[in-house]
């Protein structure tokens, strides 16, 4: 007598997520991060998290410009005059200019260029580690889309840093990461500087960050995680020295 095998049950295809509305994404980016990507293939929103970032760090800017930015300038013209540098009467002249409308625009033009070109570097970078190093199918579009809507999560950190900007009345000094552990020499050091700038790629909120942004080009590649977090994480570090590195050759100090 045969024995009638029964044929193999069917593998059920995996559902693509459902695609998200701008709110319920930025909501689902904080919450549940796995499943934040849903309809990023064929729709362009990584304008909107970008904008949201630069909407706060310049509302954040005004806010602390007379509080922080002001004092913290003094405090520079200050040294210089000490250090012979700059008379007392070019110092006063530079702290009336940079204490008016002059000096927001160019405490604010900056940092706006600083958050839009590394977005688009960190992109550029997620497209390499997932797109090319691993072989997924990530363009550079949906890089983009993982970079911005990741960097959402860095909003509680940047907020963290308004606060202690404020309450010591200077950005002078602050690390919401490790570099907080790197102690503040009394004169600039391009070493120390170098060193509490990468540290602060281990702090809470620059891991979150990487987390999300794992997450996403795993869901946007269609790769393993693991091997997404490896690749990434590799990446990530690469950036962060030379990002640190620049910081640090740019800055004054010995």
């Amino acid at each position: 007598m045969t024995e009638t095998l029964a044929p193999p049950a069917p593998v059920a295809a995996s559902e693509p997520e459902p695609s998200l509305s701008i709110g319920q994404r930025i909501i689902a980016v904080f919450t549940r991060p796995a499943h934040a990507w849903g309809g990023l293939e064929t729709r362009v929103q990584w304008w909107v998290p970008l904008l949201i970032f630069l909407v706060v760090q310049v509302a954040g800017s005004a806010l602390l410009f007379d509080r922080a930015m002001v004092p913290m300038m003094h405090d520079q013209f200050d040294e210089q005059v000490a250090d012979g540098k700059m008379s007392s009467d070019q110092a006063a002249k530079v702290e009336d200019t940079m204490s008016g409308p002059m000096g927001r625009i160019f405490t604010t033009v900056p940092g706006v260029l600083v958050v839009v070109v590394a977005t688009l570097l960190t992109a550029l970078g997620v497209t390499f580690a997932v797109g090319f190093l691993l072989g997924g199918k990530l363009r550079y579009r949906l890089g983009l889309e993982v970079a911005a809507w990741s960097s959402l999560v860095n909003l509680p950190g940047l907020l963290l840093t308004y606060v202690l900007a404020w309450t010591r009345e200077s950005f002078k000094g602050i690390h919401i990461g490790l570099g907080a552990f790197v102690p503040e020499p009394d004169t600039p050091n391009k070493l120390l500087m170098f060193l509490a700038t990468f540290l602060d790629a281990f702090g809470p909120f620059a891991i979150w960050s990487l987390v999300v942004m794992i997450l996403g080009a795993a869901a946007l590649s269609g790769k393993p995680r693991k091997s997404v977090a490896f690749t990434l994480s590799a990446v990530y570090l690469v950036l962060w020295l030379f990002f640190s590195g620049l910081g640090a050759v740019l800055a004054p100090g010995s």
